[in-house]
């Protein structure tokens, strides 16, 4: 017995070692600015929170409602990205995506998609639907850091 414990925790440290520059990468903390429309027509709300849910969850990212971006000169540094949702019809969006570190967010040098569409072509926006959108989302984010 002994030795299966032996060999299990070298396992682990093993494992560990691997994952640390991974887990270490992205230590940064992150935060999803999420704004939705107060009249979102003919699209479910819940699925629009599920966007940014969906979203905050694959970026890791503590998710905030309506709010700006807090910027003053003594916040911790982050990654900070805004998502602002309009509803053109059930299976149309107009979306302003936007992301960046607290620096440059202060210098107005964030990375800015002003006028992205999604448009369902035969259907209407849903979960899996809003599922696709958010890994468009995030491969967005991965391209430009």
């Amino acid at each position: 017995m002994p030795r299966k414990s032996r060999l299990l925790k070298k396992i682990l440290v093993a494992t560990l070692v691997l994952a640390y520059p991974v887990a270490a990468k992205n230590t940064m903390p992150q935060e999803l600015i999420c704004r939705l429309p107060t009249d979102p027509g003919a699209v479910d709300p819940k699925v629009l929170l599920e966007l940014c849910a969906t979203l905050s969850h694959s970026l890791d990212a503590k998710i905030l409602f309506d709010q700006a971006p807090n910027l003053a000169e003594n916040s911790v540094d982050r990654t900070i990205y805004v998502l602002d949702i309009s509803v053109k019809s059930a299976s149309a969006l107009k979306i302003v995506y936007a992301f960046g570190s607290t620096q440059a967010w202060r210098t107005a040098t964030e990375v800015r998609y002003d006028d992205l569409g999604f448009d369902v072509m035969d259907g209407v926006i849903n979960e899996t639907t809003i599922g696709h959108l958010a890994d468009t989302l995030k491969g967005l984010s991965a391209v430009q850091k």
